[in-house]
């Protein structure tokens, strides 16, 4: 279900438009106060304050959107959207008035009013970690309510908790990349394309939290661990096993097979 588009939302698309760097010889480059290096990097900065429940990919691409429609009335060194007659395409509704509340003030009050919803230490993270994160978040902790019958096309609604690129990075940084609970490496078993690669699990789940959120350390709120692991702790919808408790199942499973 797509989500709208706040006014926040749109200041900052306006923003990264704007205020872009021209190198030269290069594209266009983020702009200078996020510390950022890709533009990937930029968006993602933005979005624990303004995802939304959106996944990190649906959260890229909807910014890199509303991004574009600015484009072609800035000196963005982007074409954006374009009209009929090859033009801009003309901005509506709050994207006009974004415009016109924005477009003549300096570059500097344009930052003041976005960097409140930046997070620029997420602007600066391995794109592995972007990687990883968008790839649970497109699958981890959703809701689904379905119409339908089995065999027949059906209606989905869907609700997902967002995730902290930051904390992410914070708990790979303190726990490393080995499971906490079976001991199993990825680079070891799958070379070079496992290496640096683990899941991050929410002690507390996410599900039980207030819509508003939760603050979490990653140090104790947050652990690594293998895909099946992670799987068997969730494998029951009202039921999370802890590590210790999923480590003992492991425990007593090898002592009847041996």
């Amino acid at each position: 279900m797509a989500v709208k588009r706040s006014d926040e939302f749109l200041l900052v698309a306006f923003f990264l438009s704007r205020c872009g760097r021209q190198v030269e010889g290069r594209k266009r480059l983020p702009p200078p106060q996020l510390g950022a290096d890709s533009w990937r990097g930029a968006y993602a900065a933005f979005f624990e304050t303004l995802g939304a429940g959106r996944s990190l990919g649906s959260f890229h691409n909807s910014l890199k959107a509303a991004r574009d429609q600015f484009d072609g009335h800035v000196d963005s060194g982007r074409r954006g959207w374009r009209g009929r007659d090859d033009g801009p395409a003309p901005l509506r509704g709050r994207y006009a008035t974004i415009f016109d509340i924005w477009g003549s003030r300096s570059e500097d009050e344009l930052w003041q009013a976005a960097r409140s919803f930046c997070d620029s230490g997420v602007a600066s993270l391995p794109p592995s970690v972007l990687d990883d994160l968008d790839a649970e978040s497109m699958r981890a902790d959703e809701e689904e309510v379905s119409l339908g019958l089995e065999g027949r096309s059906r209606a989905v609604v869907s609700r997902t908790r967002e995730r902290s690129p930051r904390l992410r990075a914070a708990a790979l940084r303190i726990h490393g990349y080995l499971c906490q609970v079976c001991g199993f490496d990825f680079g070891r078993t799958y070379g070079a394309w496992g290496r640096g690669f683990v899941e991050v699990h929410h002690v507390q789940e996410l599900g039980a939290a207030p819509p508003e959120g939760v603050e979490v350390d990653a140090a104790t709120d947050l652990a690594v661990v293998c895909a099946n692991c992670h799987r068997m702790i969730h494998r029951r919808a009202k039921r999370a096993l802890t590590l210790a408790e999923l480590r003992r199942i492991i425990a007593d499973a090898s002592e009847s097979n041996s």
